[in-house]
């Protein structure tokens, strides 16, 4: 690994950072942690997600050399989460919408092969030497999250409020998105259901020559995919190569700050917890 560069920012200046980024020899990961729709927290930790991410990333630091897929360890680290979690006084209580869960862009790479896994809005590009980008992340819950922006949308212009603003007369829709978690049809994403892993995008990569490899939550893919600040995931990696990624927060960071009520750019939140890796092997 060389050239590595990374970067892990808070978005909000109420509510920790939920996002957690992990880079060890021959693997790396982002998580992106969220709470349950209500908020209700049951765990020692200021959130669920919070305490979500981190047994999750506990069990990879420590069993990411292991001989199985990543989807293997995948599952069996889902298996351990949820058997801690089932034991909090307060978890028959909560509904399903409750449970804290996580997107990843995972990858584990030899001088040979790069293996990764995706689930959620987390997205990996790599790029061989000479050779176009590739991105890899799973649209789905994108999908379904863009018809939230067009309800808020539509409200702002029937109530004359910012986007921003109208966002707390979408709960329903919210709500709505929440209820297809693991579902057929809906999105699939890191909770407790040990099945819903075989959804995940998962591969291996034969490596001949350089690779450029970028990981980031949805968060910080803010700097090419809502705010064209590059022109598209194949401009971001070869910028995010030759520039400091402070550089590139703060960029981000203005644009944000620009657009707090989401007008010209309409997003769920003025800025989300904001997450890179990246690293050439």
């Amino acid at each position: 690994m060389r050239n590595i560069k990374y970067l892990s920012k808070q978005g909000s200046e109420i509510k920790p950072n939920e996002d957690k980024i992990t880079i060890i020899d021959g693997a790396a990961w982002v998580l992106d942690g969220a709470t349950g729709i209500t908020g209700k927290r049951i765990t020692e930790k200021e959130t669920d997600a919070l305490w979500y991410v981190d047994k999750i990333n506990d069990y990879l630091i420590n069993n990411i050399n292991s001989s199985k897929s990543l989807k293997d360890i995948m599952k069996s680290a889902i298996r351990e989460v949820k058997e801690s979690y089932i034991t909090y006084d307060e978890y028959e209580n909560l509904d399903e919408v409750d449970y804290p869960c996580a997107a990843i862009a995972l990858v584990r790479f030899n001088s040979k092969e790069l293996e990764y896994y995706v689930m959620g809005d987390c997205t990996l590009i790599y790029k061989e030497k000479d050779d176009n980008a590739v991105e890899i992340v799973d649209k789905r819950i994108i999908e379904l999250e863009e018809k939230i922006l067009d309800s808020m949308v539509k409200v702002s212009r029937e109530k004359e409020v910012s986007i921003l603003e109208a966002r707390k007369y979408c709960d329903n829709e919210v709500l709505d998105v929440r209820k297809m978690k693991n579902r057929i049809n809906g999105y699939w994403i890191l909770e407790l259901n040990e099945e819903a892993i075989d959804n995940g995008l998962y591969g291996k990569i034969y490596i001949s020559k350089e690779v450029s490899i970028s990981l980031t939550s949805d968060g910080f893919s803010q700097y090419y995919d809502t705010f064209n600040l590059a022109k598209g995931y194949s401009d971001f990696i070869d910028i995010v190569k030759e520039t400091n990624i402070d550089d590139l927060y703060n960029n981000l960071y203005l644009s944000q700050e620009e657009d707090s009520q989401c007008n010209n750019y309409p997003r769920l939140k003025k800025r989300d917890d904001s997450s890179i890796i990246y690293f050439e092997v």
